[in-house]
């Protein structure tokens, strides 16, 4: 039991815990090669990497790129986000690099990921105040459009049909 609770807490030494991106990119020596989690939704797409995937994770206006050397992990993803869709909120947890040796960039390098919240396809809807004006500005410009054409072909100049006297 002993060794047990050496064991915990000298896991427990090694390990920090971001609650949000904005501490990882505040203050990222502190966190620099240390184990990290943190919430964030997914947006984008997955990009197939060097033995493994990118996903990227934004929160509260922060990015992050994370690298799963596990792709299969990704098939738990259903919803990227994006203009019309609210992506899945993930639990990360990995090694963070202020600077990465191996991608030479900011990034975390995943080992558990789990989606905490699914996402969805938001449905926009448009008020009717703003379909109507959007119509009459447009039958506006296609009566100005017209009116501008008719003159150039029948209107006249204004010296062309002056009598010689």
């Amino acid at each position: 039991m002993k060794k047990a609770l050496c064991l915990f807490f000298t896991l427990c030494t090694f390990t920090v815990y971001a609650h949000t991106l904005q501490e990882l990119s505040d203050d990222p020596v502190s966190f620099d090669d240390t184990m990290v989690t943190f919430e964030a939704e997914v947006i984008g797409e997955p990009l197939k990497g060097n033995g493994g995937i990118w996903l990227n994770l934004s929160s509260n206006g922060f990015n992050i790129g994370v690298f799963l050397p596990d792709s299969e992990k990704v098939r738990a993803i259903q919803h990227f986000g994006a203009y019309n869709t609210q992506g899945d909120i993930v639990r990360v947890s990995g090694r963070f690099h202020k600077d990465c040796p191996m991608h030479h960039e900011r990034d975390v390098h995943v080992q558990r990921l789990e989606v905490v919240r699914r996402g969805y396809v938001k449905s926009e809807t448009i008020p009717k105040s703003k379909v109507i004006v959007s119509l009459i500005l447009a039958i506006i410009c296609l009566t100005l459009v017209g009116c501008y054409f008719l003159k150039i072909k029948y209107g006249t100049r204004a010296g062309k049909n002056k009598t010689k006297g």
